[in-house]
């Protein structure tokens, strides 16, 4: 059972555990974190594992899509629809 909800801001919290060299409080919900450049392919690896974390969850292989992780808004649908966070 996740152990938070996901909230935008818990989903940033995740994000600033890679210390990404972005100011992750200034990306509006809806932004692009790829075009961004927050994220990357590896990046995207890590955060996977971050949420993981942050969520007390186990995210599904087939979940791992960039489609499911382009803004904060498309990854809270996620956990929030899958997950149940």
């Amino acid at each position: 059972m996740p152990s938070k909800k996901a909230t935008i801001e818990n989903v940033r919290v995740a994000l600033k555990r890679l210390k990404v060299r972005h100011e992750i409080e200034q990306i509006e919900p809806e932004t692009n974190l790829f075009n961004t450049g927050a994220l990357d392919s590896l990046a995207l690896i890590q955060f996977v594992l971050s949420l993981e974390e942050e969520f007390s969850i186990t995210l599904d292989y087939n979940d791992i899509q960039f489609d499911h992780f382009k803004s904060f808004s498309d990854i809270q649908r996620l956990l929030k629809s899958k997950y149940g966070c």
